[in-house]
């Protein structure tokens, strides 16, 4: 396990906004990324063993990157991120894979499993894509759509393999179960 002390990042920002990693398994505490950046991975091969977090930032790309987690961890987080693409990344694990905060863009080509709570988590949305992902063995719900209000979001979900799904808290679907 390779550790980045969160400076490739960090350069990747400054710099031309690019961060390329290879093949390999890289640790960090936690990444926060708070400017437009693209992290590009080798997709099923490059595994990031981190809590990602992504605020109040527009232009922020991953792809071909598998995030690892266990328990209640969020893999990835964006809260305020605007045009935010997420593309053939893997979400291994944890308490849920992906939560988006009234966030734009794309989640496309991306594999979830064996989340405890929860694929991806969208709330409050403006114009989100969620297509042509796979969700599968997951603890209570797949892909949830909400709104704190009630109002249009403009999210599209559409060609998504779900298979799996259990309802561990016992619920009867109410919480969005599959």
């Amino acid at each position: 396990v390779a550790r980045d002390p969160l400076g490739a990042v960090g350069e990747a920002v400054e710099g031309e906004g690019v961060l390329r990693l290879g093949a390999g398994e890289f640790a960090a505490e936690k990444l926060r990324i708070t400017r437009p950046v693209r992290i590009e991975g080798v997709p099923g091969l490059t595994m990031l063993k981190t809590a990602l977090v992504i605020e109040g930032t527009g232009d922020v790309s991953l792809s071909g990157l598998s995030f690892a987690g266990k328990g209640d961890d969020v893999l990835v987080s964006a809260t305020d991120a605007r045009d935010i693409a997420i593309d053939n990344c893997r979400f291994m694990g944890g308490g849920r894979g992906l939560v988006l905060e009234r966030c734009s863009g794309a989640v496309r080509a991306s594999v979830f499993r064996d989340q405890r709570d929860a694929a991806l988590f969208a709330l409050d949305s403006n114009g989100l894509e969620i297509s042509s992902n796979t969700v599968s063995d997951i603890g209570a719900n797949g892909i949830m759509v909400w709104t704190s209000e009630k109002r249009e979001d403009g999210t599209l979900v559409c060609n998504i393999r779900i298979s799996h799904i259990a309802s561990i808290p016992g619920d009867t679907g109410q919480t969005g179960n599959g």
